[in-house]
């Protein structure tokens, strides 16, 4: 398996191994255009960062493990609803539920072949994007969404 290193500049998330005119060319666009879907991305240490938070995706080609986190962990409280979905099909790493205490929701779809895993939503194919989406209404009645996101699994 080839490993993909990965650039954060500047809010934007940018695979390696471009040539230097390349890469200054494409960070000064980073100024001029909006974050978009980073699905040319392979799902190995990528943040997608937001306003109030972060979205962590991970993989060591066996699993593609999720994460967010808030800025202000105090707001992690209330209830979540989390999905994640390989292509188009809703996984079972997905995150419903009501926190009490501050906590960062969390998860992992394996990565393979297996059809039946495929189809009943607990596997990841290689080379499918991957994205989380989700809501948080917290304690304090405010409402927060994920962020664009979404990469390739490995």
């Amino acid at each position: 398996m080839r490993k993909q290193w990965i650039l954060h500049k500047i809010g934007k998330t940018w695979r390696a191994g471009t040539t230097a005119a390349i890469l200054s060319t494409l960070l000064s666009l980073t100024f001029a255009f909006p974050p978009a879907a980073h699905a040319d991305l392979f799902c190995t240490g990528i943040t997608f960062r937001g306003e109030s938070g972060e979205i962590h995706i991970n993989s060591d080609g066996r699993t593609v493990a999720w994460g967010i986190t808030m800025h202000d962990m105090s707001e992690s409280v209330g209830r979540w609803d989390v999905d994640t979905f390989g292509g188009n099909k809703k996984l079972s790493s997905s995150f419903h539920r009501r926190t009490t205490t501050p906590y960062v929701p969390h998860g992992h779809s394996d990565i393979g072949t297996d059809r039946d895993k495929i189809q009943g939503g607990n596997m990841v194919r290689p080379g499918t994007t991957f994205q989380v989406r989700g809501i948080l209404v917290s304690h304090t009645g405010r409402s927060y969404s994920t962020v664009s996101n979404e990469c390739v699994a490995p």
